[in-house]
Parts: structure tokens; sequence; C-alpha cells
């Protein structure tokens, strides 16, 4: 297997994710570097300490809310120009 995008190409741990549900894990968590339970992201099922896992899905929700103002504010006409940019190439 070759990893071109390094190691997010692996497939998740199903096994780990599973016995995370019915066990939590306790590990370094891989952001604040401290040993804590694990939570998993359910937006992207990464793996996080309770404190970096909530700032990730705040983090998140104002990266979706910024993405839907910006939307809101678009010219419908400008929008169907960068729907056609992009399926061109």
């Amino acid at each position: 297997m070759n990893l071109i995008k390094g190691p997010d190409e692996l497939p998740s741990n199903l096994l780990l994710i599973s016995l995370m549900d019915v066990q939590p894990v306790k590990a370094k968590c891989p952001c604040c570097n401290k040993v804590e339970t694990l939570t998993i992201c359910e937006h992207c099922n990464c793996t996080k300490c309770t404190n970096c896992n909530e700032k990730h899905i705040d983090d998140i929700r104002q990266s979706t809310r910024t993405t839907l103002d910006e939307l809101q504010n678009t010219n419908q006409n400008d929008l169907k120009g960068l729907f056609f940019f992009c399926f061109k190439y």
C-alpha cells in the first residue's frame, strides 16, 4: 500500500472505535498530549480528549456558520459561474 497523502489514507480502526463505545480508553490526546479519556468525533472519527473534542466541534460549527453566511450573501449568478468553473476543470 502506497500512502501518498499520509496516515489519513488508512481506514478507520473499526475494532478500536467499537471498543471505545463500550469501554472508555485513556491515552495521550493527539492534540494536547495529556493522558485523558478519549472521545471520538462524530463528524470525522478522530480521537481527542473531551476538552479538545469540544474545541474541535466548536471550530467545525464556526466554519460551517461562516460558509453558510458566505453562501447566503453570494449572488446566485456568481454561484452558477463558480459551479460551471469547478466542473469545467
